[in-house]
């Protein structure tokens, strides 16, 4: 009787072993607002955290403004597809583009899935609306001030919220959210810092009062004026290192750190003062497309990255950590092969770079490549930056007749659409695909559909072998 009870222990440990190995991971996504690369760096704890336990790439934000980049990271399509070249979000959501995001397709396999703050610029006018593909939403609406605002929830329920500063409110209701939600799960935490309104918490008032700005040769604006505005978002930022590290005890706690992968982003950069630009993101500098990503989880190694990755890769690396299949409609690539300790693989060669703007003459477009950045306005002007000598684009030089396969690559990638833009970004990705389907790379544009119309395979759910444990 005892053997015979040992023995179906013995088996029912087996099973449970197998069950929890081939269950899919979990996955927390932070996503910042505005967040500059050059904040991170008087942020010690925040890269500890996240950073040294993982990898860190550098991500490219390909339209840079936070509701085109926000709906390229939910779809995995460039703006010129998703449709969304501006800061609102009424033609993606009237024609039915939320049903296609990576939360409804992580829901759609089992994931329990959550949405806690900021979601795309222009949210908020039906006061009822919850996005499909969530089980749990919390974000804010009419927000007056960090400690006024609104909240809508996953039941309709609005209410009114007043001296909780925001960050805060939304980590909280991430934390509880990790703590109970059914395995596999999906967390989305995206605080509206350290975007405007421009007011940290008051316990962080006054803490960064006596840093030593490191202004970049490219600085050109009022020292003392940007500068406050400095002070302010990296005071703004401890709000977010601390739900950072609240969220990663909650998960340690749980014990399911092991086994979820931590993403932590920003929408697009910002302009701090660089070029004489003392604010906004429109321009075709590092400053506002260049952000930081930084990966940890299971198997994930340690270092960095200089592969090309882009907003639209967010979301076929969700799918393929998850296992499931992703759309042909689907630009972006998975960046899983990147997350292993495994020598990285050559990457993509290319992306384009688009922008928009309701005064068509400053409408631009570009190429950017591990060492070139190409840009030509609407109106005419047109420049090549060389990232390799001129690193803060100080002294960008003419187009000239040497440069029309940068022009001809950007119609081209214009147009393309999900396999066909993997096709003409290059890589090992678009060459072995062009390779095996014996498919002419020039042809891959999105008028010939036959070119993307192969279905891509449906994968198990990826759990990257094992590397040291999470700190």
């Amino acid at each position: 009787m005892i053997r015979r009870l040992l023995a179906a222990a013995l088996l029912l440990l087996v099973v449970s072993t197998t069950a929890a190995a081939q269950q899919p991971p979990n996955i927390l996504f932070i996503l910042t607002d505005d967040l500059s690369p050059r904040l991170m760096s008087y942020l010690p704890r925040l890269r500890e955290m996240l950073a040294e336990p993982g990898l860190e790439l550098g991500m490219v934000a390909t339209t840079p403004v936070c509701a085109p980049s926000r709906v390229s990271m939910l779809t995995g399509q460039y703006a010129h597809n998703h449709g969304i070249t501006g800061n609102f979000l009424k033609p993606f959501h009237a024609r039915g583009g939320e049903y296609e995001t990576f939360a409804t397709w992580l829901q759609r396999a089992g994931y329990t899935t959550g949405y806690f703050g900021k979601y795309v610029n222009g949210y908020g006018g039906n006061l009822s609306y919850v996005p499909p593909g969530w089980d749990r939403w919390t974000s804010g609406i009419r927000m007056l001030h960090r400690a006024d605002y609104h909240v809508l929830r996953e039941n309709g329920e609005v209410s009114h919220v007043q001296r909780v500063y925001d960050v805060d409110l939304f980590a909280i209701e991430t934390a509880r959210f990790l703590a109970s939600a059914p395995e596999p799960f999906l967390a989305v935490w995206a605080p509206l810092a350290p975007h405007g309104p421009f007011a940290s918490a008051k316990r962080h008032r006054g803490r960064f009062d006596d840093l030593e700005i490191k202004w970049p040769p490219s600085f050109s604006a009022d020292r003392d004026e940007v500068g406050k505005l400095v002070r302010t978002r990296l005071e703004m930022m401890l709000a977010v290192e601390e739900g950072v590290e609240m969220l990663l005890d909650v998960l340690r706690e749980r014990g399911v750190l092991d086994r979820t992968y931590v993403f932590f982003t920003t929408d697009n950069g910002v302009f701090m003062g660089e070029h004489g630009l003392d604010a906004g993101k429109g321009q075709p500098y590092e400053e506002a497309s260049r952000i930081p990503l930084y990966v940890r989880g299971p198997g994930v190694r340690k270092g960095r990255s200089d592969a090309l990755v882009a907003s639209q890769d967010i979301a076929p690396t969700f799918a393929e950590l998850a296992g499931v299949p992703v759309p042909d409609s689907v630009d972006g690539r998975s960046m899983v092969p990147l997350l292993s300790a495994e020598p990285e693989m050559p990457w993509r060669d290319r992306l384009l770079l688009e922008f928009w703007a309701l005064q068509k003459h400053l409408v631009w477009k570009g190429l950017r490549t591990n060492d070139v950045k190409y840009a030509r306005w609407n109106d005419g002007p047109c420049m090549v930056f060389d990232l390799i000598r001129d690193p803060d684009e100080m002294h960008p030089r003419p187009c000239g007749p040497e440069d029309e396969v940068y022009a001809q690559t950007v119609k081209k990638m214009s147009r393309c659409r999900g396999r066909a833009c993997s096709l003409l970004e290059g890589g090992l990705v678009g060459s072995a695909a062009a390779l095996e389907q014996g498919l002419d790379v020039e042809r891959a544009v999105c008028a010939e559909p036959a070119l993307i119309a192969a279905p891509r395979a449906t994968r198990a759910p990826t759990l990257l072998p094992a590397a040291s444990p999470p700190s």
